[in-house]
């Protein structure tokens, strides 16, 4: 059985809460709204694994 590879950074090392206007909001909803979504994960994300350790 091959060897595990090594544990990569934590999720709270490589990511940062996003904060973002409401004009940059209502702008990406309107022309990315994937982005938008993807960044809104990452924000709870961080909310629930990464607030505690601040």
């Amino acid at each position: 059985m091959p060897a595990a590879p090594p544990p990569g950074p934590a999720f709270c090392e490589v990511e940062e809460m996003r904060i973002f206007s409401q004009v940059e909001i209502d702008w990406r909803a309107a022309h990315a709204p994937w982005n938008l979504r993807r960044d809104l994960k990452t924000n709870a994300t961080w909310e629930a694994e990464c607030i505690s350790g601040r």
